[in-house]
Order: C-alpha cells, then sequence, then structure tokens
C-alpha cells in the first residue's frame, strides 16, 4: 500500500475536526 501526503493530510484534518467537535459538545453540556 502506498501512502499519500494528500490522503495523510486529509485524514489528519478529519480527526481534529471530530476532536473539536466532540470538546465542544461536552463543555457545553
Amino acid at each position: 500500500m502506498s501512502f499519500n501526503i494528500e490522503e495523510c493530510v486529509f485524514m489528519s484534518v478529519v480527526v481534529i475536526v471530530v476532536v473539536v467537535l466532540v470538546s465542544k459538545r461536552s463543555r457545553v453540556e
């Protein structure tokens, strides 16, 4: 399997967005 830089960056961004959303929800509740 070959890893593309774009795919790695995309996955990193997705993970960061999910973590931020979860932290915001937990803070609001």
